[in-house]
């Protein structure tokens, strides 16, 4: 029998704050998960997994134990602590896809091989690569949406350039200070009601919406820290007059920039502006680093 998807998120994220590292835990430490906000009428089959979880890692396709690949609701939060975030690109919700959603946004877990999985690398993903390319080597022909990702795939078989294995790509845009944050942090298929057809994504925003808020306010309010935050489509904007509030209590308003770009989805994410020279420029105006957005 379906059960209510708000009881089966509370079942599913019993303990979640053990869960969250160590390193985060003041950031969430009054919050509390927001299930009376995921509407009555939602329902989900006991066997429908929710995705990234904190304690179920070998489920229905996703990445099995021992697996470089990875897979956890706080994937994003693990792979750095708060004081050395410097970027924050914001991301809607988890690949609809367990083997793909790894937790951090834009992150795809069923990628072992930039070459050998070239056909299968996500839009939203190739095309943040092409930027990454172009950004990194200053050679803007990789934006090139015909011919954009022969030439980096070449180029990566030729050893002329040499990124992290996919694996490893976003830990070290962590270790950078990049937090690749979705503001709902995970997904389920699940029916609207009896015999209705089966969607992905709503309820689980409402449901996470206090834990991303506190964590952006955390993050806002750091003193002497400065921000680039990344809002790439519709979605994302929604969150910058909510993060310009929080930043003027915090009296950080002059220490946090925005990064505004389409959703890597669409193409113009890629003919446009591109958007990790502009975080890099923004950056490098505050006195901070930039990103090596292609690192060897």
């Amino acid at each position: 029998m379906p059960t209510k998807l708000r009881d089966a998120l509370e079942e599913t994220m019993t303990g979640w704050k053990h869960a969250v590292p160590a390193a985060w835990r003041d950031a969430v430490a009054g919050v509390t998960l927001d299930a009376a906000g995921v509407r009555d009428g939602l329902m989900i089959d006991p066997w429908v997994p929710i995705f990234p979880n904190c304690g179920l890692a070998e489920i229905l396709g996703a990445p099995k134990r021992g697996s470089r690949r990875v897979y956890h609701t706080f994937r994003a939060l693990q792979l750095l602590s708060p004081s050395q975030v410097k970027v924050v690109i914001l991301g809607q919700d988890p690949y609809p896809d367990i083997a793909k959603a790894t937790g951090a946004s834009f992150e795809q877990g069923d990628l072992t091989d930039w070459v050998k999985d070239a056909h299968r690398i996500s839009s939203s993903l190739c095309n943040i690569l092409l930027c990454a390319a172009a950004a990194q080597t200053g050679r803007d022909t990789y934006r090139d949406l015909k011919d954009g990702l022969a030439r980096l795939v070449d180029d990566v078989a030729a050893r002329r350039l040499q990124p992290p294995a996919p694996h490893e790509l976003f830990p070290a845009y962590g270790r950078q200070g990049v937090l690749w944050l979705n503001t709902t942090l995970s997904i389920s298929l699940f029916r609207e009601g009896p015999g209705k057809a089966e969607v992905h994504q709503k309820g689980h925003a409402e449901y996470w919406r206090p834990l991303v808020d506190s964590l952006l306010g955390f993050l806002v309010g750091r003193p002497d820290k400065r921000l680039v935050v990344a809002l790439w489509g519709a979605w994302a904007k929604k969150f910058r007059e909510p993060l310009q509030a929080k930043a003027q209590v915090a009296g950080s308003a002059g220490r946090l920039q925005f990064a505004v770009a389409p959703h890597p989805v669409n193409a113009t994410f890629v003919t446009e502006k591109n958007s990790l020279v502009d975080i890099n420029a923004r950056l490098t105006g505050m006195g901070e680093t930039p990103i090596s957005w292609l690192p060897s």
